[in-house]
């Protein structure tokens, strides 16, 4: 190999007498291995600007990759020459110039910093392959300017109505005055409903997110390339790849939401990235939610309010079902069914017909065989057990793993529990079930979504994706069941128990929310019927500062997955020593679901991570085996 190498620099100092080389590093614009998905060097003929996109090969396979460094190939000789291994030649330049706004570089690399995430792995989540596929350059302005706004942050807290009519106002005075505008969401379902919803706006929104047909997709991407920026862009996170960076306002809407922080590699917050860019170019950056955060109250943010909330009339009502024997509808829930003909959801944040299977002779909850996650029993279709989480399906005359017994018995409450209710008690009654099990794709829940709408006394039972879907409202909406959230060990189950209370709320357009709990008295339910958010945030920062949880220190999550036990354990061992010599604390649990895993959690101060902790991230880059470790994760389990 350095032979190899050295007839390679032979080669390069004969042509230099001709013409200058340079070497350039790269990142390559993919999501691989963390071992692959570092910088790269190559050498080239002619320099390139930084922002550039090469082609380049890796196990044989050819990448698109950013340039991020170019310098003269004559004041490196000497540590090439000493590398054992070849510098290799680009395969081609696919578009010489600033792919990329330069604020979009900076952004990434802001996060990779904070996240320990590749730059490349990083730009590749905003980056549509019909990007990709254009070759030109993009007339990108290498001194960021925009005297629009400077750096002038706004948080805007109130109902989606609030903000919808709040947006209107804002874009509608933006094109008046000749300036552009972006929305992001965190979804295509909220993509597609800020674009129907904005449809009587005097100039049409050109919208960008995953789900547009492939012709419509390339369209638009080439629409928004023109020169100038497109007065109102609707977008998800991959819309901003495609910015010119002379945006006037940027929208971040519902900031808080759970996805816009992806749930693979790379682990970042893209709501957090688009902040960055927006810094970046100087835009006015707003952002909705429905509640002030832990986060703002601890950086002591001034949120802008839009309105008192809902109508204090319209309090949520609690059913105490704790002295009630087991129903899946309570006594007030199932009469106030029978006195409303008219649109009903009934929510549950629980799929198949029990939530979860135990051994009634050996007390053991029974586990999927594949990955160890919980099984679920279901009877709608095929009568057996799902895993939710690999998708793998067992017989229902399956028996336990551990004792070989037949006598396995469901427990809790599911969707498909509710629907044999629904039906046993309102025959008459159409009935729609909507999650993720029984309708695979979208047009099957736009179908159920359109017929439900249609209904003058439909019900709807559905999972999560109810609280997805903006345009699902109903005269009154009950949640059947949302008490088992509250056993799960996670810091921050209160706010995400709250966010959805409050976004059902809102779908309960003439009644007030149904909740049926056996733990009435419990101090999330206490603060929601008061609507006081901000009191709950407060009690939580006050109790996270205690503990030093977030957002007063950094954690970093680090999860090991074997299927043997031995493996596992050695690996944890490992893992627990290897870290133990920096200034952090080190914790070491078992997944809550999924025996196969086990996590370490990291907790650094704030500080430090950002300024003094080079030698932990270092050790994070080297650590040796495979893992999964993501930096400020939503959730510790």
């Amino acid at each position: 190999m350095i032979e190899t190498t050295w007839l390679i620099l032979q080669g390069i100092e004969c042509f230099s007498k001709n013409r200058k080389m340079y070497i350039i590093e790269v990142q390559p614009i993919a999501i691989l291995p963390k071992q692959l998905s570092s910088q790269l060097s190559y050498f080239i003929k002619d320099a390139v600007p930084i922002g550039s996109i090469v082609e380049i090969f890796i196990q044989k396979k050819k990448l698109p990759a950013v340039v991020i460094s170019v310098e003269l190939l004559s004041t490196h000789k000497l540590k090439i020459k000493s590398n054992s291994f070849a510098l290799k030649k680009i395969h081609r330049i696919i578009s010489s110039g600033y792919f990329y706004h330069p604020a979009i570089l900076l952004a990434a690399t802001h996060m990779s910093e904070h996240s320990q995430e590749p730059i490349g792995a990083i730009l590749k989540t905003f980056t549509p392959s019909a990007l990709l596929s254009t070759t030109q350059s993009q007339n990108h302005p290498t001194i960021l300017k925009n005297n629009f706004h400077n750096k002038q942050y706004e948080i805007l807290l109130g109902s989606l109505t609030d903000r919808v009519q709040y947006y209107k106002t804002i874009i509608r005075e933006a094109f008046a005055k000749n300036k552009s505008i972006v929305l992001f969401v965190p979804t295509t379902r909220l993509a597609e409903y800020f674009t129907r919803i904005f449809g009587d706006l005097p100039k049409k929104p050109l919208v960008i997110h995953g789900n547009l047909s492939k012709k419509l997709f390339s369209t638009n991407i080439k629409l928004a390339l023109q020169d100038s920026p497109p007065p109102l862009i609707i977008g998800t996170p991959i819309a901003l790849a495609c910015l010119h960076g002379n945006e006037n306002i940027i929208i971040i809407e519902d900031f808080d939401s759970p996805h816009y922080f992806r749930q693979e590699r790379p682990y970042v917050h893209a709501g957090k990235v688009i902040r960055f860019f927006a810094n970046e170019i100087n835009a006015k950056c707003i952002t909705g939610k429905s509640m002030i955060s832990i986060s703002d109250l601890k950086n002591d943010i001034k949120p802008h309010y839009l309105s008192s909330r809902l109508n204090t009339i319209q309090s949520p009502i609690l059913v105490d079902t704790s002295q009630e024997s087991f129903r899946v509808l309570s006594a007030i829930t199932r009469d106030s069914i029978l006195k409303i003909n008219k649109r009903i959801i009934l929510f549950i944040n629980r799929k198949g017909f029990y939530s979860y299977v135990l051994c009634i002779d050996c007390g053991r909850t029974i586990f999927c065989a594949n990955c160890n996650s919980p099984l679920t029993l279901h009877v709608s279709l095929k009568r057996g057990y799902v895993c939710h989480h690999c998708q793998h399906q067992y017989p229902a005359d399956m028996l336990c793993s551990h004792c070989q017994s037949w006598n396995l018995k469901g427990f809790g409450i599911g969707n498909e529990q509710v629907l044999e209710e629904i039906q046993k008690l309102f025959p008459y009654r159409p009935v729609w079930t909507l999650s993720d099990e029984k309708n695979k794709n979208t047009k099957q829940k736009d179908s159920i979504k359109k017929a439900f709408l249609e209904s003058t006394d439909g019900i709807l039972i559905g999972t999560e994706l109810i609280v997805e879907d903006p345009e699902l409202i109903a005269a009154l909406v009950v949640i059947v069941h949302i008490d088992n959230l509250f056993s799960i060990p996670d810091y921050s189950i209160g706010e995400r128990i709250l966010s959805t209370l409050q976004k059902l709320e809102e779908r309960s357009i003439e009644l007030p929310l149904l909740i049926q709990t056996r733990f009435p008295k419990h101090p999330v339910f206490q603060y929601f019927l008061r609507h006081d958010y901000k009191g709950f945030m407060a009690h939580e920062l006050a109790e996270r500062k205690e503990n030093s949880f977030p957002p007063f220190t950094t954690f970093i999550k680090i999860t090991l997955i074997h299927k043997n036990h031995a493996e596992l354990s050695k690996r944890v061992d490992f893992t627990v020593r290897y870290f133990k010599p920096f200034d952090t604390d080190v914790l070491s649990y078992p997944s809550f679901n999924q025996k196969i895993k086990h996590h370490i959690l990291i907790s650094i101060n704030n500080h430090e991570w950002q300024k003094n902790a080079e030698s932990l991230k270092d050790a994070l880059d080297r650590f040796p085996y495979p893992a999964d470790i993501v930096v400020d994760p939503p959730s510790i389990l």
